[in-house]
């Protein structure tokens, strides 16, 4: 019986099944004070496990349908980011470093390739990070950022099966409505807990903008190339949703972003979308300026005066405080560039940055200008392989978009090239390099442009 059972299960069940044996062990012991059923939640590890080894494409499944529960978590470690990572983590050592051994990973296309560039130059960053003796805290916040690319292949081996396209398509649109209206329900609730006019003024929920940016552009997208009106009007509804959750954000260079997309949109598409798109975008505004007149309380209308301050700064000129000090960070970290322009400075290092206010002093690792940081963190390499990735998507979305026959793969394609140029944009204030979410949004992209661009007739497809 015993070793019918061993002949069932395969090594790495074995292993699971005895480490989490101790897990429970354990668990009985040091939480056998807590209610019964806490303790029988630790069991159904195995089975998750189980059904992990079983059936593979649900991990990277799983990876993209627990993202909401890293990218709604506070700041600091919370409950719902060990859900998230140790997900990660079964799916990195039992699958993903196998492939790396074994020879599996795909690398057939140029994207393929420097996405697993972007890993060796993460591990790369990390190592050198600890031999500039970066905190090891610092390091960590630094390579989690790039796990999106890890995400890569799993998203491609998901890719190859219909079902787990139509998985990795349909769980991003519920991650754009989560995060539209998560952002919706925190402005209310900061608008209602304010006391002071300029509480309202300034308030704004600055989270996960280029899901948002992605969200906004596609349903517009979507609703131009629809052909029946009730498909229309259905996703002029979700582009307003996400674009009023663009404006609340008060990020101007998220608002400079959606400019430049729908601008592309505008460039590249057909000569009939374009006379949609502007006949749209003209009925939209009205839609919004009459219903902001008639509709909105005082306390909303304290809001837009402050998004219209805001919006003002654009065209003036002159730089805020917060635009000043980025430039002298720029400065400063320009300086360290200099000095090493090849090697880099690795995860997790610091640099010396002045602040205008008070003349205060601090070593920071964040830089806001994303093409700076990984030429700093990564070295040249760094910045030429995310280049070299952003290009590459470009031109193979537009391959896409022009001769791909399907409406619906047509408007992602053209949803892809569009935002990419806005993330491109702003990162030169905010380091779209750097964000999880960012890098989610593109590594997605990336697995898109690679699977369909293999479709493309050969004769349509250029160097």
């Amino acid at each position: 019986m015993i070793g019918a059972q061993i002949k069932y299960f395969s090594a790495k069940e074995l292993i699971v099944f005895f480490f989490l044996n101790l897990i429970i062990i354990g668990s009985v012991y040091l939480f056998q004070d807590y209610p019964p059923f806490v303790i029988a939640l630790v069991p159904l590890a195995f089975f998750i496990a189980w059904l992990f080894i079983r059936h593979p494409l649900i991990i990277p499944y799983l990876l993209i349908a627990l993202s909401p529960l890293y990218l709604d978590s506070p700041e600091g470690f919370a409950i719902q980011d060990l859900v998230f990572f140790s997900t990660f983590g079964i799916f990195f050592i039992f699958y993903f470093i196998p492939w790396i051994c074994q020879l599996k990973l795909p690398l057939q296309s140029i994207l393929d390739q420097v996405a697993f560039g972007i890993l060796i130059l993460t591990g790369y960053g990390i190592i050198l990070g600890f031999l500039h003796q970066a905190s090891l805290f610092n390091i960590f916040a630094d390579a989690i950022n790039f796990i999106p690319f890890v995400f890569y292949f799993a998203f491609r081996k998901l890719a190859n099966h219909e079902t787990g396209k139509k998985a990795l398509y349909y769980t991003f649109i519920v991650i754009i409505l989560f995060v539209a209206i998560r952002n919706l329900i925190y402005y209310r609730e900061i608008l209602l807990e304010a006391f002071m006019p300029w509480q309202q003024e300034r308030a704004r929920v600055a989270a996960n903008e280029v899901i948002l940016l992605t969200g906004s552009i596609f349903f517009f997208v979507k609703a131009i190339m629809a052909q029946a009106f009730k498909k229309q009007l259905f996703f002029i509804l979700l582009f307003l949703l996400l674009f009023v959750d663009l404006i609340i954000t008060q990020s101007r260079g998220y608002w400079l972003a959606f400019s430049f997309a729908l601008t592309a949109v505008f460039i590249i598409s057909d000569r009939s979308l374009k006379k949609k798109l502007l006949t749209y975008l003209g009925s939209i505004m009205l839609i919004l300026g009459v219903v902001i007149v008639f509709f909105f309380s005082d306390e909303l209308a304290l809001a837009l005066e402050g998004l219209a301050k805001r919006f003002e700064t654009l065209g003036t000129g002159e730089l805020d405080i917060s635009l000043k000090e980025r430039w002298l960070e720029t400065v400063a970290v320009w300086e360290k560039i200099v000095a090493n322009p090849i090697a880099g400075y690795g995860m997790g290092t610091t640099y010396r940055r002045e602040l205008l206010f008070l003349n205060f002093v601090e070593q920071r690792y964040f830089i806001h200008n994303g093409y700076l940081l990984v030429w700093y963190k990564m070295g040249i390499l760094g910045l030429i392989a995310f280049i070299t990735l952003s290009v590459s998507i470009l031109i193979k979305s537009y391959q896409i978009y022009k001769y791909h026959t399907a409406p619906e793969i047509k408007a992602i394609a053209l949803t892809v090239f569009s935002v990419l140029i806005g993330i491109l944009f702003v990162n030169n204030t905010s380091p779209q390099f750097y964000h999880f979410d960012c890098l989610l949004v593109i590594s997605l992209m990336a697995v898109f442009v690679t699977y369909y661009s293999n479709r493309i007739a050969p004769s349509h497809i250029k160097a």
